[in-house]
């Protein structure tokens, strides 16, 4: 955030970006650590 703002460009895609990457990658880490199989899983909600 410190380079973008530096130099002038938005700072909100890169939080977000790094938020939703390490988001994804505890939730993989999750899934392991619970041995847990995704087809398993059904979701909370369905989109209509």
């Amino acid at each position: 955030m410190a380079v973008a703002t530096l130099h002038g460009l938005p700072r909100m895609g890169l939080t977000f970006g790094g938020m939703l990457i390490s988001g994804k990658r505890v939730a993989e880490i999750g899934i392991q650590q619970l041995e847990l199989n995704i087809l398993d899983i059904e979701p909370l909600a369905t989109v209509k």
